[in-house]
This record gives structure tokens, sequence and C-alpha cells, in this order.
């Protein structure tokens, strides 16, 4: 776990805020913390048995197994919607893999740790399968396996909580562009599309492509690694979105299942229900899902079929909590990468309904981070317009919403990590040295799409890396690697380096924010 979100500091910032001042978002790490510390608390019991000599196998029957890894899921996805990040300890970790995942992650005999096919290991899932399947993705995700952690996740969605046809019809008649007003949408068109084979780019709707791609995946390959970044999946064993004519046959055969769980967790784990560990699922594939979709080169049709299918996601997301703003940074944060063609007045529609909604719920993070790709969006789209007018009302617009993101890092100065924190500034100025570039027309064309998912970017080539190199003059703009940074330097940002450095802070806000991020 990040130093920066430790129990015990987590602890000490719930004491230092008034109950008064408390947002919506500290109030959601607030309840990560609660519950962290009683999933640990469960599962240290479950190691102190499995010290004494008890096998896997009776480990798993004991009560607080079934309490421990619910609590764990819901605590993961707690932080992930409060602050954006996957936080969970290596102690937990350890157990998981040694003796609680069993059999969909094992221990083969040369020590590695392998993640098998649910549907092979798992022919007739329990309700504890289905958190073994939660808690098994995000252990792969931690472990460097993005692709097989997601199809984890995914088979718990598909087994329990398949998508109903009226919301994919919903989504397809919308261009896959999610939204928490109550519209009624006509699908005559979306069922034209349907039958013709049709849809977004050419493509099957993600509505018929998710599950009929399932079972055509490998299984996984564990916590070994893959090379493979192809993110099977959402796109393969996916969200479950199954076509039109299998929606209800599916959701049949997940109602039992369903049914145990929730009678499960009325018995061992009341203080969660049914409802709490399907937004944690969605909550948890949405996070890594984005981050995936983030580090992805290409850009051909099964990254647009994930991009939809994780689109779907939010919109289960709003229909489930219309509170949970963080829907919004996702769904804005994918739509940066749709390409097949939307309505303009959709997708600013739901920048828009985003920063609105998480301002108005004083979620400022949300507010911030939905505010700062709505003006990524404005910027890149000004970079391909030829109509000056156009162009300079788009670069106008992306200018206020910047000041947007500042006054919501301003309000979160107050609670948010200091860490966490930096990485929203570090965004911040990036994008602001772009628009700056553009305005003074030093820049004709921004090149990829820069990942959005809060992973370090390059600001050259847009490729996702663990650390940038930044410019050594103005350090404002990093790059992958010193090929990007000597071509980004002849290409246009020798010309503007020295204007470009540091991006000033508005100056009647200045000194209030040189006050707040020294705390």
């Amino acid at each position: 776990m990040s130093s920066d979100f430790a129990l015990d500091k987590l602890s000490r910032l719930n004491e230092a805020v008034a109950e008064e001042d408390r947002t919506p978002e500290l109030r959601l790490l607030m309840e990560f913390a609660d519950v962290s510390r009683q999933a640990e608390e469960r599962l240290r019991a479950v190691a102190a048995r499995r010290a004494e000599g008890a096998p896997p196998a009776e480990l798993q029957q004991q009560p607080e197994t079934f309490q421990g890894l619910a609590q764990f899921v819901r605590a993961v996805a707690l932080g992930a919607e409060a602050a954006g990040v996957g936080l969970c300890s290596a102690e937990v970790l350890t157990l998981l893999k040694e003796a609680l995942l069993q059999p969909i992650v094992q221990r083969e005999e040369d020590g590695s740790y392998q993640a098998h096919r649910p549907s092979v290991v798992c022919p007739s899932p329990t309700p504890l399968n289905v958190l073994q399947l939660l808690a098994s993705g995000v252990f792969l995700h931690v472990t460097g396996n993005p692709e097989p952690a997601i199809a984890m996740l995914s088979a718990a969605l598909s087994g329990v909580w398949p998508p109903s046809r009226d919301m994919q019809r919903r989504l397809v008649a919308r261009q896959f562009v999610p939204s928490a007003a109550a519209e009624d949408q006509p699908v005559q068109a979306a069922e034209g599309q349907r039958a013709t084979g049709g849809g977004p780019d050419g493509q099957a709707g993600a509505a018929e492509t998710a599950e009929g791609k399932a079972e055509e995946q490998p299984a996984p390959s564990g916590s070994r690694g893959s090379g493979d970044s192809s993110l099977a999946g959402p796109s393969g064993s996916g969200s479950g979105a199954s076509g039109a004519g299998e929606a209800a046959p599916e959701r049949a055969a997940a109602a039992p299942l369903a049914a145990a769980l929730d009678a499960a967790l009325a018995e061992r784990c009341p203080a969660i229900s049914l409802a709490d560990v399907h937004k944690s699922a969605l909550v948890l594939r949405l996070f890594l899902g984005c981050r995936a979709v983030g580090e992805q080169r290409g850009d051909g049709p099964s990254l647009q079929a994930i991009v939809r299918t994780l689109l779907m996601d939010c919109q289960q997301l709003l229909d489930l909590d219309p509170q949970c703003m963080h829907a919004y940074v996702w769904a804005a944060q994918l739509l940066l990468y749709a390409r097949w063609p939307m309505d303009r007045a959709r997708t600013v529609a739901l920048f828009e309904e985003g920063v609105q909604r998480a301002q108005e719920a004083k979620c400022w993070l949300a507010a911030g981070e939905v505010a700062h790709d709505y003006a990524m969006w404005l910027v890149f789209t000004a970079a391909g317009e030829r109509n000056v007018a156009e162009k300079q009302a788009a670069l106008l617009e992306a200018g206020k919403l910047l000041q947007t993101v500042w006054e919501a890092e301003r309000e979160l100065a107050a609670w948010m990590p200091a860490g966490r924190l930096h990485q929203l500034t570090a965004r911040r100025q990036q994008l602001a040295g772009l628009l700056r570039q553009l305005q003074s027309g030093q820049l004709g064309t921004l090149g990829a799409v820069r990942p959005a998912s809060g992973a370090s970017a390059c600001d050259f080539c847009g490729q996702a890396v663990a650390q940038l190199r930044f410019c050594g003059s103005c350090k404002v703009v990093g790059y992958c690697g010193r090929e990007c940074q000597v071509k980004a330097w002849k290409a246009g940002h020798k010309a503007v380096c020295v204007t470009a450095a540091q991006p000033a802070e508005p100056p009647q806000q200045q000194q209030h924010h040189e006050a707040a991020t020294t705390e």
C-alpha cells in the first residue's frame, strides 16, 4: 500500500478534518480505511489457523475467509473510487495467493503462481468462488498481469450480473456515450444495426461481440505474466454483454448464483450487500481496464471493442449508483480513445454533465479529472480544426476548464495525499503547456492521444511510461526517451521552451495555492 495512504495516516486525517468539511470522496476514503482494517483482522485470523497447520481447503470453509474476501474486495474498490488509486497491503496479498485463492490461483511445482481458467476449475461456482475471482483480479493486477486480471473480473461480472437488453439498447442508441440522465431513446436504429451486423465504425456492437468471443480466448497466463497486452478480458470474456437473443437465458442462469451470493452475504457479512459487491466489481474492472487501455500501443478494432465494453460498464455503474461521480472520470478517459462516429453534442453533454454533477456533489477529484479530459478533448479537436473561429473557441473553453481543474486541486489540497495531488498538478501543467503552444501557433499537430488514466505519458508520442524524461529547461514537458525528446525539439518545442516554463497560476489565486501546497 502507498505510504501516502497508510491506515495510520488516514486515521490522523480523519481526526484532523471536521465532520462538516468532509466531502463525499473523503468519506469514501475513510470508509476504505475502516473496511481495510476489518478485512485485515479477518484475514489475520485465517493466517493464524494456517500457521497452526490447517490446509487451504479447510481455511476456505471458515466464515472469516468469506468475510475477509468480501471486505477486501470492497475496500480496494472504495480506494479506487475515492482517490483513483489501487490500495491493498502486501501482507494480505501474500495470504491470498498462498491459501485463499485456490483453485483459481495455485502454486506450481516450480514455486510460481498460475491463474487458471475459471470455467475449468470452477464449473459450478459458489458464492466464495465469486469473491475469489474478484480478489484474484486484484492480485493479478498487482503482480503485473493485467490481461488475466481483467479476465477474472469479467468472469465474475458475466456469471452473476450480465447486463440487461434494455441497457444495451439504450447505450447503442446513444453511440456508447453514458449518462445518468433519464432519457427515452428510440431503439429502432440500434436494432437495425444489430440486424445487419453493423454498429459504430462498421463493427458489430459490443452488445453482440463481447460474450460471443468469450470461449475463443485462451486461458489467462496467470502471475507468470504475459507479453500480450491485447486485453482479452473486456473484449473477450468481457462485461457479459451478450447478444440480444442470449441475454435472457444468461440472466436466468445467473439468477441462482446471484441469489446464493446474496444469501451468503446476509448470513456471513451483512454489512456488505449484493449491490455493494456488484458495484465493486464494476469499479475494479473500470479502474484496471482504463489503465490497460491507456497502455495500449495499437488502435485497432479490438481496442475499440474494449472501449465500448468499458463504456457499457460506466452506464451500468451510473444505473446502479447515480451518485458515483468517478463513473464520469472513467467514461471521459475512454471517450478520448473512441474512434467511431459520435454525435459531438452527446460527447460534450457527457463531459459537461460530469463536471457539473461532480462540482455540485463536491467531488473535487472527479470534477478535476473530468474537466482535465474535457479540456484535452477540446485541445485535440482544436489541433485538427481548420475553421479559425471554431479553433479559438475550443482553445478558449479549454483554458476555462484548466481553471476548473486548478480550483479542484485547491479544494483537494486540504486532505489529498501530496503524491496523488502532484500527479493531478503535473497533468494540468503538461496540458497547459500544449494549450499555450497551440494558442501561439507553434504547434500544428499533437500526434497520438495521450493516456488519460493518470499514468505518465510521453508528450510527443503519447506512450505510457513508468517515468518521464523531462525537458531540462522548462521542466514542463516529458518524454519516454531521448529519441522523442530530440524529435519534439526539432518539431517546435525549441521555439516555445522558454515561454512554456511552468504556466502561471491565476494571479488572484496564486498566493492561496502556494500556501495550500506547502501545508
